[in-house]
């Protein structure tokens, strides 16, 4: 296999670099990783994936199948890749590809300066030493760590939420929540977009729920907001003042369930 991938410096300070297992796994992700869409027995895979087992992975690090489930579920944790299991293969998605990595014209062959770099350093004077260059970019860079924006709905959905939330509440978070909304949680962007839109607009709510990072969060019923949002939604048809006495987990439940049929999928 011809060709390379980026790895900034900044990867020193990474909160996995110091574990030798999930450190040897990612790299090797990464490595292995489609550099361009390609089909594989009629499925598409995209930039960033790859098609893999376990045993391939014990054959080609080393390491114990037991060392390489452990690593997946702590990349998958903090937002690092997802994985897709099939009967004999495992489909990894490693996070935030195309952003650090950058477009290529071809394999090993760069196109411009895209991805995490970019923009880090615009602006910034060149510098005549390269040691000093090499230091400053290093600080710039300590903001590419993989992170969780693992799919485009997350992205289009923190677009969009734009004019419900003040600018300082949107950023990586709210991104990383909106990944894990989607991606791990199985929400639908519409179903997001709709206990947004109802929860800002409520008497109550809309000086309670400033950022989406609450979606995510429980009550102390142990319910996830967005469940409270999209039932009351469901329930009540109209922004009105929040109950504080609030509804149990089975009659939110039984709520989203019958309307969450309706909502059109995609996003």
């Amino acid at each position: 296999m011809d060709g390379w991938v980026k790895i900034y410096r900044s990867i020193l300070t990474w909160e996995w670099y110091s574990d030798i297992n999930v450190r040897v796994l990612f790299i090797h992700l990464l490595l292995k990783a489609n550099h361009a869409p390609k089909r594989w027995q009629g499925i598409e895979i995209q930039a960033g994936q790859l098609v893999t087992s376990l045993s391939r992975l014990e054959h080609e690090t080393g390491l114990s199948q037991k060392k390489i489930r452990n690593a997946l579920k702590k990349l998958e944790k903090t937002g690092e890749l997802g994985t897709q299991k099939g009967r004999a293969y495992t489909l990894i998605t490693i996070c935030n590809y195309a952003r650090y990595q950058g477009d290529t014209a071809e394999e090993g062959t760069p196109k411009g300066t895209r991805g995490a770099h970019e923009g880090h350093t615009r602006g910034t004077q060149r510098a005549t030493n390269k040691n000093d260059k090499n230091d400053k970019n290093d600080k710039n860079d300590k903001k590419n760590i993989p992170v969780a924006v693992c799919n485009e709905q997350a992205k289009k959905l923190n677009d969009w939420a734009v004019p419900f939330f003040h600018e300082k509440y949107l950023g990586q978070k709210s991104l990383e929540v909106f990944d894990k909304l989607t991606r791990i949680d199985g929400y639908q962007p519409e179903e997001i977009q709709k206990a947004i839109e109802w929860a800002r607009a409520d008497d109550f709510w809309s000086s309670n729920f400033l950022s989406p990072v609450k979606l995510r969060n429980k009550d102390k019923n142990g319910v996830k907001y967005i469940d409270v949002f999209l039932a009351k939604l469901f329930k009540n048809g109209t922004n009105r003042k929040y109950s504080q006495e609030g509804a149990s987990w089975d009659e939110l439940a039984e709520i989203v369930r019958k309307h969450s049929a309706d909502l059109p999928s995609g996003c």
